[in-house]
């Protein structure tokens, strides 16, 4: 089954065929009604994302050992918020792959 045009139980038209702006107040970038724009995994969202549409500039990936899938800024900052020593932990593991690549390369 694809995703191109789904119409939701509220009515709204949503797939990687309906043209749409990012649901951020005040940025009129196009975008699709595509899973690769939605906050949240999945269309509606998810138990971590509100299910709106964000351009690249307003979606976030959350670093954590959860498969968190992309958020907007406020859907993040609420994961962050709900589970700060998660984050930190992923933060530091990350930072530590990042610094031993770099003494790889060296």
């Amino acid at each position: 089954m694809g995703w191109a045009h789904i119409v939701l139980p509220d009515g709204r038209e949503v797939g990687y065929a309906v043209s749409a702006t990012c649901d951020k107040d005040g940025c009129d970038e196009s975008i699709n009604r595509g899973l690769g724009y939605v906050c949240g995994g999945m269309h509606e969202g998810d138990e971590h994302g509100c299910g709106n549409y964000f351009c690249g500039a307003h979606l976030v990936y959350v670093l954590s050992s959860e498969d968190v899938p992309q958020l907007c800024e406020a859907c993040a900052a609420e994961y962050e918020r709900e589970h700060p020593d998660e984050v930190a932990e992923a933060v530091a593991e990350f930072e530590a792959r990042v610094a031993a690549r770099a003494r790889e390369a060296a």
